[in-house]
């Protein structure tokens, strides 16, 4: 992806700058990459908030406590909740930086010389002699982290033993990307015949490419659990219904810019973006401007809903007391995030042709025939194509949950079947995934209160689950009145056929080949625990997409 990220800057510098001549090709004196800096951020809460379903990779399991952020999974499991419960999720700020990881780690110097050798090997549109001087694009600064604060906040009243109502709101999605690419050198040098001279053109340019895009997307939800019947051998069955309110904003914000000057025989400079210049009529409309821009905030506001259910055949039916049931239809939006104001332009020089990441006929090349040696940094507008929406695809999916007890531990399965697409398009790009099917699965492992005989062999695996915590409340018990700790891995995985549009053949054939197998929707290792009787923890400890340290707490008046 980062290599993916530095090619599309090369693409859009060198194809401002590249003379297409099949005849007399120009030759690249020079070529100085500049300095890379980026910050990357993100988070998700897509498998919902919360200690249960939440940290389990969102399988949707009513014997891992969801507690009130069930509305988030299956809402028919609020009807369990015997008082009101508040809960909400927190995580740690981490990043490259907090754990060590170097910026050449993240970006080798091997990618970003890659990505220049992909175009100055490119002898078709200008040649870089070896007595040429050449210094690839250095690595300034690079983070890519995880950002910290609250992230979900779930609330639930019992309003009788039967009825219980919810009210919560998930930040879903928080992705931020920020690009500089600065100090861009390079010379070009060609020539123009005319009559029987030839007069000598360099074309000098300092340019700077920065990008920017953020992408956030959040839900609030209404929800009730009813419990239909309870008899007294504790079989079971509830229904519940959450409506769900999305929004999502989308914003972009790039700009490329070239300052530098055309030297005509090696004399008499005309420089760009210089307004100042006394040789241009800009009351005339004439312009030394040259850069390309796209700016858009794309917002979208989309309802949901989701319906479940939930049934537990009771404590006496022999061998099915061992199993609990559930079943959840996910009603979800397919969201156009539009910007009536959104804009994508250019202004390049008027001996340029077709427009930045022109394909075919609207290849941008270079007429030297055209070059007006009076006026050669006059430049001209181009529009380019760039929507006023942007769409954000998610499936709609019944899912079919079974619980097997373990004696103490848990076994949770779930069936899932979509309709939809999980995709993303802006303009004519498109990529995503056409859901058909999906699985997941999770164990739910129960460990002892107190450290005790046995118990002791399992320091180990609560190092590799970062127990500190939940150790220091056990060794104080005591005091903390810690118990009932559980251990978990859970995985998800989701089936489909690729959808790729708009993208060049090798790039086509790249992400199908990536988005051709099975999708990885949710994993994750996360542990909980209860301490002074009415407080809960969850933490998840790895995972995708939350990714690590998040945790969770809920309140139990």
């Amino acid at each position: 992806m980062i290599k993916k990220i530095y090619t599309l800057f090369l693409v859009l510098l060198l194809s401002a700058v590249s003379f297409a001549q099949v005849d007399d090709t120009p030759i690249m004196q020079y070529w100085v990459g500049g300095t890379l800096n980026m910050d990357m951020a993100f988070q998700g809460n897509m498998n919902g908030p919360g200690m249960g379903s939440g940290i389990f990779a969102g399988i949707v399991s009513p014997g891992i406590r969801n507690g009130a952020s069930a509305m988030y999974s299956n809402p028919a499991e609020l009807s369990f909740l015997k008082s009101p419960q508040l809960l909400f999720d927190t995580r740690m700020m981490i990043g490259t930086h907090t754990l060590g990881i170097s910026d050449s780690e993240v970006i080798s110097e091997e990618t970003l010389t890659d990505g220049s050798d992909d175009f100055l090997t490119d002898t078709t549109t200008f040649k870089l002699p070896a007595s040429s001087y050449r210094k690839d694009t250095q690595l300034g600064g690079v983070n890519i982290y995880q950002p910290g604060g609250v992230t979900s906040l779930s609330f639930a009243l019992p309003l009788s033993d039967r009825l219980v109502v919810g009210f919560g709101y998930n930040s879903l999605m928080q992705f931020d990307m920020n690009m500089l690419v600065s100090g861009i050198m390079t010379n070009i040098k060609t020539e123009k015949q005319i009559g029987n001279s030839v007069t000598p053109i360099d074309m000098l340019l300092n340019s700077s490419l920065s990008m920017q895009m953020t992408f956030r997307m959040s839900s609030m939800s209404l929800s009730a659990g009813y419990r239909l019947f309870q008899n007294e051998n504790n079989r079971t069955l509830s229904v519940g219904i959450a409506f769900n309110r999305y929004t999502a904003f989308h914003q972009l914000n790039n700009k490329f810019n070239s300052d530098g000057m055309m030297v005509i025989s090696n004399s008499t400079e005309y420089y760009f973006n210089d307004p100042s210049d006394n040789v241009l009529d800009f009351n005339a409309g004439e312009t030394n401007s040259f850069y390309w821009e796209t700016r858009g905030n794309f917002e979208a506001v989309q309802w949901g809903g989701r319906l479940g259910m939930y049934y537990y055949f009771g404590d006496k039916a022999k061998f099915f007391s061992n199993f609990k049931l559930s079943l959840v239809y996910d009603l979800m939006p397919e969201m156009t995030l539009s910007d009536d104001n959104a804009f994508s332009r250019s202004y390049q020089p008027k001996f340029l042709t077709g427009r930045p990441l022109g394909e075919d006929e609207e290849t941008m090349d270079i007429i030297i025939d055209s070059i007006d040696i009076a006026k050669p940094n006059l430049t001209v507008e181009t529009f380019n194509s760039f929507g006023n929406s942007v769409r954000v695809n998610m499936p709609s999916s019944l899912t079919f949950g079974m619980d097997i007890s373990l004696g103490k531990h848990l076994f949770a399965f779930n069936y899932v079947s979509y309709s939809g697409e999980l995709s993303y398009q802006m303009d004519k790009f498109k990529f995503g995934k056409k859901a058909t099917s999906g699985v997941r699965f999770g164990l739910d492992f129960h460990f002892p209160d107190k450290f005790k005989g046995a118990s002791w062999l399992l320091l180990p695996l609560r190092v590799f689950f970062l127990d500190l915590d939940g150790a220091i409340f056990q060794l104080f018990a005591k005091q903390t009145g810690y118990k009932n700790p559980h251990y978990r891995y859970g995985i998800a995985l989701m089936n489909g056929e690729p959808i790729v549009e708009g993208f060049n053949n090798e790039d086509t054939q790249s992400l199908t080949d990536a988005l051709d197998i099975p999708l990885i929707t949710g994993f994750s290792m996360s542990r909980t625990y209860t301490i002074y009787e009415n407080i809960d923890i969850g933490v998840l400890v790895f995972g995708f997409p939350e990714m690590m340290m998040r945790f969770s707490f809920g309140y139990n008046f």
